[in-house]
């Protein structure tokens, strides 16, 4: 997997950082959800705008689960 974080600064200008490379043994969607809740929390990454996936069937529980948890993280109502 390759969790790739796209931003907009001060200036309007968008950057775009590859955040890590990871190996995921199973496509399911516990093993996803780890590795990029791991990523995240490791990058400080409090705010999410969006998330592009591309397999809905094992990604849409992950999903679910980074917006319920960083939105109670950062004090916001899911």
């Amino acid at each position: 997997m390759c969790l790739i974080a796209h931003c907009i600064d001060n200036d309007w200008k968008l950057n775009k950082r590859i955040l890590n490379f990871c190996p995921i043994p199973r496509h399911e969607s516990e093993e996803f959800r780890r590795a990029v809740e791991r990523c995240l929390v490791k990058w400080g990454i409090e705010y999410i705008f969006t998330i592009t996936v591309d397999n809905p069937s094992s990604n849409n529980t992950m999903v679910s689960y980074l917006k319920k948890r960083f939105n109670n993280r950062n004090g916001n109502a899911t």
